[in-house]
């Protein structure tokens, strides 16, 4: 039959001519009625012959609204597919307007209440319809795992006693506990060596959408990379699991988990991983690297919620949003965790720690980045506060929002809205640099951490913002991160510290980090009904940092009943092999101090190399508030032990104008400007300005008390051959008693210009010096403070020890004290919200609005 060309098919074959060079697409419709290998998923992907791939491009399996997730046999694997390639990939999606959850069956039960004694190898349970001999056992009183095959097992069924013999014995008495017992290690999706599959959800917002789950609670996962599974995406799907156990520090609990082999360049992008409603939320939703020996290098997960972790049931390790487990990973590189929201909707219980980003120590992490998450809050867009509880109240490190990140880069996080009761407190942490390390200059940047409130629920309590380890060979900037709003307190007997930014380990090279534009305020440790020993540091810097400058250090508060608490805003400790310097940083403390404390702005102890001078140039610092009248602490603007390594202080201000409490003359109260173990540990101090209290300095290897008082500073000056250029004035600054201090110098100022030549030609705010000002700020140059609270038409008011929120239903109110401290954070319940506070002057902030409130 001869055909004949007409306008109509010569078009279509010009279509067909055209596409070809493109590479063409198959679309499967996968579904009931849609033929005996497109019913499912499986069978869908298994009728794709692998040779025909290069020659057929592209295919998509498109879901249809009559397909069955119950006739899948689960997990639906995926194996490679030769001549697969980005242009000839395989995608599955879901047709327009089908929605489907993808589930492995439930092959677990949870019961709750049950009751055994330690040693039992029986257990009575309401019911064991549907267990079998086989199934594991997981729950707080059950052995821990330590090898894959270490889950308690059941070896009988007594089905007319409701009983289960054990293989292990319980290791502890519980009156009143869940058990989990089922089928353990299901998978809904297996991705088994496969290449080049894109999953797409297309949205899920609108009714079109894909979920899948993994309802089981025992060493499960919702999605499994294994054996060289490389450049698949999972994209604009909700990922849900239920998983209570794992191995090896939760080696196998993520949803999301990736096995042994190189399962590289894979991508997890704009997803929702979360819990399963009704049923426990899991310990972890991403697991990278388990395997010890595996490389899952390149891979990526951006652009996701995940929601509700929690360990209430765990019995070993940590919980995480994302792990990298201790011992594996060591040939693992390039693994991007970028701008994920890590949150809770519901309040949980913790039985061990938890994590949003953890990485096991002995984690090789080269060329990791971690930019852009956020960690906490009760909603993804960063607002309301998650209450996270410890079962136990030893339990050690009980949140940790990054935690030992090494060879990575951690830039622009924020850990924050979180009401902790526990031990401890972690914000974000760096771990030991090698010469190797792929890491940007600035790797340690733009991080906040804050209003994080904790409850204490054992001595020896502490919070930290900021944790560096500088054991580097390479040069890096610590730079603008920020923490504020960080509070713990506990029972009156124990003891808690708070510390916003600590340095620990040694640069390897001279000039190795700087420490810059970073800034620390408002931290409280401990309550005025603490009888413990309570500490507060802005700064803590333990070993041998190069360079400390443009920091801001503003509102660090230790309180207790007694005279015991210490205050300390940049500490500097250990060896300074390559000469430290400390310029240009304000440190602001004491207004809220309004109990006896020992107080120093910058506070040097504990060095032990004295050939490297310690340059201290145009530091601000200013002690103010008022002593109580009981007062017998002194307090200092700059306090230095006796210690062999020699310092060079000029151009500063120290300003102690904290108001004297005890007027009795033999009172030990004294406000110092300087305080140094032995003359000699100044090789030359000049140029600096001074304000005191009753005596301008101290000196004495003893303590303060018995050590000797310089009164003036010609007795000091004279005693220490220092300061002939220095004065004894008020630096006159703009407004540093204000909520938002002001420490810009004014016009009439003695500072002005009166300094010497320090090659320091920009100041705290980077701005060129024209003269030689004395302090951090130059004249004319501006404070860039702690955040103010703007006032705006909230309605708030204060009544009968309480604050009343009219109007703003389900959004979070934050009260803060005048100082910027946050007192409360609460979800509000209804249009009229009563939240019990002292009495008081508080600032309340709710969304973008605020107002101030008198309770009386």
């Amino acid at each position: 039959m001869k055909t004949q060309f007409t306008p109509k098919n010569i078009m279509a074959l010009l279509a067909i001519i055209f596409c070809a060079g493109l590479s063409a697409q198959t679309v499967i419709k996968v579904g009931a009625g849609q033929g005996a290998k497109q019913t499912t998923i499986q069978l869908a992907y298994d009728s794709i012959v692998p040779k025909d791939i290069t020659t057929s491009g592209a295919y998509v399996l498109e879901i249809q609204s009559d397909y069955d997730p119950t006739t899948e046999v689960y997990p639906i694997t995926f194996i490679a597919k030769t001549g697969a390639s980005a242009a000839n990939n395989i995608v599955i999606i879901p047709a327009a307007g089908v929605n489907k959850t993808i589930s492995h069956p439930s092959a677990s039960k949870m019961f709750s209440g049950v009751a055994f004694d330690n040693g039992a190898t029986t257990l009575t349970l309401p019911s064991v319809a549907g267990i079998e001999v086989g199934h594991s056992v997981w729950g707080i009183g059950f052995p821990a795992n330590v090898t894959t095959s270490s889950y308690v097992t059941v070896t009988a069924v007594d089905a007319i006693n409701n009983t289960i013999t054990l293989s292990n014995a319980t290791t502890s008495q519980q009156s009143s506990t869940t058990v989990f017992v089922g089928k353990i290690q299901t998978q809904t999706l297996l991705f088994n060596g496969a290449k080049y599959i894109t999953i797409d959800g297309v949205s899920r917002t609108g009714n079109t959408g894909l979920t899948i789950q993994n309802p089981n609670l025992i060493n499960c996962q919702t999605v499994m990379f294994t054996l060289g599974s490389q450049y698949n995406t999972l994209k604009n799907c909700y990922i849900k699991g239920a998983n209570q156990s794992g191995q090896f520090n939760n080696g196998t609990s993520g949803q999301i988990y990736f096995n042994a082999g190189e399962n590289d360049f894979n991508t997890v992008d704009n997803c929702d991983i979360c819990d399963i409603d009704g049923l426990p939320m899991p310990i972890c939703m991403v697991n990278m690297c388990n395997v010890t020996g595996s490389s899952n290098n390149d891979n990526t997960i951006s652009n996701c919620k995940l929601y509700n972790i929690a360990t209430e049931f765990s019995t070993n390790g940590n919980a995480g949003f994302f792990q990298f487990p201790s011992g594996n990973g060591t040939n693992t590189y390039n693994t991007f965790i970028l701008n994920n929201r890590m949150y809770w909707t519901k309040s949980i219980v913790i039985n061990l720690g938890i994590v949003g980003i953890g990485v096991g120590g002995s984690h090789n992490g080269l060329g990791n980045r971690f930019e852009g998450n956020i960690i906490g809050y009760g909603a993804a867009d960063g607002t309301g506060t998650v209450n996270i509880t410890a079962r136990t109240a030893a339990t050690a490190l009980a949140f940790q929002g990054i935690v030992n990140a090494k060879n990575a880069t951690v830039k622009n996080n924020i850990v924050g809205g979180i009401n902790l009761t526990a031990k401890t407190f972690l914000g974000i942490s760096t771990q030991a640099y090698s010469a190797t390390s792929v890491v940007a200059d600035d790797y340690f940047s733009g991080n906040q951490v804050k209003d994080i409130s904790v409850t204490a629920t054992a001595t020896g309590a502490t919070a930290v913002g900021l944790s560096v380890n500088t054991q580097s060979a390479f040069a890096a900037n610590v730079k603008n991160n920020v923490v504020k709003n960080l509070s713990l307190i506990g029972a009156a007997g124990y003891t808690c510290v708070v510390t916003g930014m600590d340095v620990a380990g040694t640069p390897v090279v001279a000039s190795a980090f700087t420490y810059t534009n970073n800034k620390v305020s408002n931290l409280l440790a401990g309550d005025e009904f603490s009888t413990a020993a309570n500490t507060a540091y802005g700064i803590k810097i333990n070993q041998g940092v190069v360079v400390v400058e443009r920091n801001l250090i503003d509102n660090v508060v230790a309180v207790n009943s007694l005279t015991t608490a210490i205050v300390r805003g940049l500490q500097t400790a250990g060896s300074n092999v390559s000469g430290q310097v400390i310029k240009n940083n304000i440190i602001s403390l004491g207004k809220d101090v309004l109990r006896d404390a020992s107080i120093s702005g910058i506070y040097q102890g504990a060095a032990t190399t004295g050939g490297d001078v310690c340059k201290i140039y145009n530091n601000t610092v200013y002690i103010g508030g008022q002593s109580p009248a009981t007062a017998i602490i002194p307090t200092y603007a700059y306090y230095r032990t006796g210690i062999s390594q020699a310092n060079d202080v000029q151009n500063n201000i120290f300003a102690n104008a904290r108001v004297i409490g005890n007027p009795d003359v033999a009172s030990k109260e004294s406000h110092y400007a300087m305080r140094i173990g032995v003359a000699a540990d100044l090789t030359k101090s000049n140029y600096n300005i001074y304000q005191f209290g009753k005596n301008f300095g101290n000196v004495g290897v003893g303590s303060p008390l018995v050590a000797t008082d310089a009164p003036d500073m010609g007795t000091w000056a004279s005693n220490n051959n220092s300061d002939a250029n220095s004065l004894v004035a008020d630096p006159k600054f703009v407004n540093p008693t204000a909520t938002i201090p002001d420490f810009n110098i004014q016009a009439t100022s003695p500072a002005k210009g009166a300094g010497t030549n320090l090659s320091l030609t920009n100041d705290f705010n980077g701005f060129t010096r024209t003269t030689f000002d004395i302090g951090a700020l130059a004249y004319g140059s501006f404070y860039n403070g702690v955040a103010n609270l703007n006032d705006s038409k909230l309605s708030a008011y204060g009544i009968n020890n309480a604050i009343v929120v009219n109007g703003m239903t389900g959004k979070t109110a934050n009260i803060y004290a005048v100082s910027g401290q946050l007192v409360k954070s609460v979800m509000l319940n209804s249009d009229k919200e009563s939240i019990l506070v002292n009495k008081g002057f508080y600032i309340v902030k709710v969304a973008s609005l605020s107002t101030k409130v008198l309770v009386k």
